[in-house]
C-alpha cells in the first residue's frame, strides 16, 4: 500500500492542476459537487488537495479494491455511513503512510489537514459514481449532502478536530 501511495504523491499532475478524476465521473450532481468543491480550493494547499486525491485514486483502483468496496456499500444498510467512513479511513491511511516520512513538518501537516476534507469529499464523488454505475444507488442531492457533511466531519475527526473547534474557527474568521 506505501508503494501505492508513494507512487501516486510521485506521480501528482499538480503542474497542470489535474487530477486523475477530473472527467470520469458520470452523475451530473456528483460532477458538479467535484468541481465545485474544486473551484474552492486555496492556491496554498491546491498541491496537496491533488496530491492526496491522487494517492485515494490508486487505492481504490488497484486491484480488488473497487470489488471489494462495492461489496461493502452492497452490504450496508446505512450507505451515507459507509461511504463516509471508508473514505475518512482512506484519507487516515494516506496521511498515516505520508506522515512517516514528513515527521515534524508542521506545515505538511497544517495543509494535509487543510485540505483533506476538500480531498475526501471529491473521492467520496468517485466512490459514490463507483456505486451508482455498479449497483444502481439513486444519487440526489440530499444524499450528497449528507454524505459530504458526514465526510467531512468523519475526515476532521480523525485529526482530532471537534465541531465545536470548527464552529469557533468559523466564527472567528467571520469576526475577522
Amino acid at each position: 500500500m506505501a508503494g501505492i501511495i508513494a507512487s501516486a504523491l510521485q506521480n501528482d499532475n499538480s503542474q497542470n492542476g489535474n487530477t486523475q478524476g477530473d472527467t470520469n465521473i458520470a452523475d451530473p450532481i456528483l460532477k458538479k459537487t467535484k468541481l465545485g468543491i474544486e473551484g474552492k480550493i486555496s492556491p496554498a494547499i491546491k498541491s496537496q488537495f491533488i496530491s492526496i486525491e491522487n494517492a485515494g485514486l490508486a487505492l481504490l483502483s488497484n486491484g480488488n479494491m473497487p470489488k471489494l468496496v462495492m461489496q461493502k456499500i452492497q452490504s450496508s444498510s446505512d450507505l451515507v455511513g459507509t461511504v463516509s467512513d471508508g473514505v475518512a479511513n482512506l484519507i487516515a491511511t494516506i496521511y498515516n503512510q505520508v506522515a512517516q516520512k514528513m515527521q515534524g513538518n508542521q506545515q505538511f501537516n497544517n495543509q494535509f489537514v487543510a485540505a483533506a476534507p476538500s480531498a475526501g469529499i471529491a473521492l467520496m464523488c468517485q466512490v459514490l459514481d463507483m456505486a451508482e454505475r455498479a449497483l444502481g444507488v439513486k444519487i440526489t442531492q440530499d444524499l450528497v449532502a449528507q454524505c459530504s457533511q458526514q465526510t467531512a466531519q468523519k475526515i476532521l475527526g480523525k485529526f482530532h478536530i471537534t465541531n465545536s473547534q470548527i464552529q469557533q474557527a468559523v466564527a472567528a474568521g467571520k469576526g475577522a
